[in-house]
């Protein structure tokens, strides 16, 4: 909460395009102490079949929003599992096939990790949540910026391996990333659970094989425009400005006067099909305004006369 803001809430896409339940939505880091200043687009994908159904893929196509070069950046996610009884858990990996994981010691203990499915690097980190860290880093008494940093980039695939286990943590990352200003790294991971660690190892096998599959996943697709215009146009006290989308898309429309100053602008995440948005046109002066349609991938312009 203290990094990161929603700037387009997780949705639904319906209908689902790449799996049985897809979903969408993006969020920045400007709220930051100390921003990267990152864009992150975020894509889940679950499935309802045998072999499929304990895990889902999550992907982010991280976007380098900056005026520099990111250099050694990682991407990772922080889990706390607490597994049945959570002072009883282990955490260890399969660096083969890049998973880290978790997992009950007790009768019958169940199992939960992730694994990297992007190329660039595999990293486990199990945290003994107790006092002192058992000797890894101690989050006791918080989860710093250094700790996390710590957890991306530093292996430690064991924890809990005293006894039957203690309240563990696991962490799992991909990198060192450089991305340039105005460019874009896609990472993915599988979050799986498994009834012990042959079926959750089988799973992590059958989702790289799934997310390898599965035709352009690890692109976003064009966003098409069409049948933009403004209606009335001329306008005096509104106007409505009407679209088709191809897909699903986060859209921006940012609304010019004739030398090129914003005057007004909408933004949302937009089902396919057409869309109808409207504009108070009464609060700006006559003249000639340019509307600008943008997504991630394609952008158009509108022209709208306001009468007096």
């Amino acid at each position: 909460d203290a990094d990161f803001q929603s700037v387009g809430r997780v949705t639904q896409l319906n209908p689902a395009v790449k799996s049985d339940f897809d979903t969408y939505g993006r969020f920045n880091d400007v709220v930051s102490v100390a921003p990267i200043n990152v864009l992150v687009t975020h894509r889940s994908y679950a499935w309802a079949n045998a072999g499929d159904d304990k895990y889902v893929i999550v992907e982010y196509t991280i976007k380098n929003n900056g005026t520099s070069a990111q250099t050694n950046l990682y991407a990772g996610l922080c889990f706390d599992w607490d597994i049945m009884d959570y002072s009883m858990n282990k955490t260890n990996e399969d660096a083969a096939i890049g998973l880290g994981y978790a997992y009950s010691t007790q009768i019958s203990g169940i199992y939960a990790g992730a694994k990297v499915l992007t190329a660039g690097g595999f990293n486990h980190y199990g945290i003994d949540n107790i006092a002192g860290g058992a000797g890894g880093i101690n989050v006791a008494n918080g989860f710093t910026t250094a700790q996390k940093y710590t957890t991306l980039t530093t292996a430690r695939a064991n924890a809990g391996v005293t006894g039957t286990g203690n309240d563990v943590l696991d962490v799992v990352s991909t990198g060192p990333y450089s991305i340039n200003a105005g460019d874009s790294i896609i990472v993915a991971f599988a979050v799986i659970a498994g009834d012990e660690l042959t079926d959750l190892t089988t799973s992590a096998v059958n989702a790289q094989i799934k997310y390898d599959g599965i035709t352009a996943i690890n692109t976003i697709e064009p966003v098409n425009f069409s049948g933009i215009s403004f209606q009335p146009n001329p306008a005096n006290t509104f106007a409505s400005l009407t679209f088709t989308l191809s897909r699903f898309a986060a859209v921006k429309i940012k609304l010019y006067n004739a030398v090129g100053v914003e005057v007004d602008q909408v933004s949302g995440n937009y089902a396919a099909g057409k869309q109808t948005i409207k504009f108070d046109t009464s609060k700006h002066s006559a003249g000639l305004y340019y509307a600008v349609v943008s997504s991630d991938t394609n952008s158009q312009t509108v022209k709208l006369i306001i009468n007096k």
